[in-house]
């Protein structure tokens, strides 16, 4: 579960956009989340994509699924 994005804490969509709303692609960000119980943090570049329900999904410990083809 994320919990934090740069300086702001999430509690909901609203805060997600909060955290966001200023940065541009390849902008880093410090995302703060816990894992299986375990609080981790790791820095993040923005990338300009937009996330598949998969993806997401992914993200929150469900199936992943396989990477996208760059060319």
């Amino acid at each position: 579960v994320m919990v934090k994005l740069g300086d702001v804490s999430l509690s909901g969509p609203q805060s997600v956009t909060e955290a966001l709303s200023e940065k541009v692609p390849g902008d880093r960000i410090t995302a703060v989340f816990y894992r299986k119980g375990k609080r981790e943090t790791v820095e993040i570049t923005l990338d300009g994509g937009t996330l598949s329900a998969e993806e997401i999904l992914a993200g929150q410990g469900g199936p992943r699924p396989p990477p996208p083809v760059r060319k």
